[in-house]
């Protein structure tokens, strides 16, 4: 066992160890009626029950971090283990409008895009939005939810995807 205790030794201990995390992988989008975006997040986690309410982690340097804020209004689309080439489309792979290529989306009241067949889409309001280190956290008050009949969900660790399986 290795412990280090130097600030550049500890970023990349940390990085290393976030690495061996495994977490679900989400598509956030938002819409300023005509232009859409999207980007690929693993830091999304559920923050309440009353009121139902998320948290998404943007990094502060990307296009969406504005977007989400002038908009107030983001889904966030819990991908499936069908959903790879849609994680790799909005990880990097495709820039812009060319994302949604990819995938099949349809829009909601709100006029967010989200995956037809996504285990769950969730449409927020932004509640709130705290700064830290690189990234902005967005507090998501959940306005509705749309469930898929089946989902099994993506997942990332290690830099690469992969689906979950049940042990026992």
């Amino acid at each position: 066992m290795s412990t280090t205790t130097d600030a550049p030794q500890v970023a990349n201990g940390f990085r290393s160890a976030m690495r061996r995390m495994a977490s679900s992988v989400c598509v956030i989008t938002t819409s300023n009626g005509e232009m859409h975006q999207g980007m690929a997040a693993s830091s999304v986690t559920s923050l309440s029950m009353q009121p139902p309410s998320l948290l998404v982690c943007i990094n502060k340097s990307v296009a969406m971090h504005e977007a989400v804020h002038k908009a107030g209004l983001f889904c966030v689309n819990l991908l499936g283990e069908q959903h790879g080439p849609v994680c790799d489309a909005f990880g990097g792979k495709l820039s812009g409008q060319e994302r949604f290529t990819v995938g099949q989306w349809t829009e909601s009241a709100q006029g967010l895009r989200y995956l037809i067949d996504a285990p769950a889409a969730i449409i927020c309001r932004l509640a709130a939005a705290h700064d830290y280190g690189t990234h902005t956290i967005c507090i998501g008050a959940v306005e509705d939810v749309i469930l898929a009949e089946h989902g099994a969900p993506l997942l990332y660790r290690e830099g690469g995807v992969g689906k979950f399986v049940h042990l026992v």
